[in-house]
């Protein structure tokens, strides 16, 4: 026969106070969940730009507008015009070489539980593609 007063188990505060961090990181993961997913689109879209074959040969002005194309695509509504992306993205030659360094850098800030507390994420990418452009 089972004993009783021998048994382990949770009790109900232990119960709640689980269930309230679940539901805690829950709701953490549901408000941070959109910043990740725009850097993993804005990762991808300057990837696909630098795997371009025709990259090499496109200034500035004509790399934004692929950017932005990737961007309509995939839905990355920050970025909808040139002069979003103006100040923050960057196409500079690489002295002695035909290479071009693209680097794209910006902050995304949020609101996490209430106006007073946001999350900043700064978004930092280095990418090197070919040619000399125009």
């Amino acid at each position: 026969m089972i004993n009783r007063k021998r048994q382990n188990g949770i009790t109900f505060l232990g119960f709640l106070f689980a269930c309230s961090l679940v539901i805690f990181f829950a709701f953490l993961g549901m408000r941070l969940w959109p910043i990740l997913n725009e850097k993993m689109k804005v990762d991808q879209a300057l990837e696909n730009i630098a795997a371009r074959e025709d990259v090499a040969t496109l200034n500035k002005r004509g790399i934004v507008k692929y950017l932005l194309r990737h961007f309509e695509v995939e839905d990355v509504d920050q970025f909808e015009r040139q002069s979003d992306v103006k100040d923050i993205f960057t196409v500079k030659k690489i002295k002695g070489k035909k290479k071009r360094l693209m680097q794209m850098k910006y902050e995304i800030r949020r609101p996490i539980l209430t106006d007073k507390l946001d999350v900043i994420y700064k978004y930092n990418k280095s990418m090197i593609i070919d040619g000399t452009g125009e």
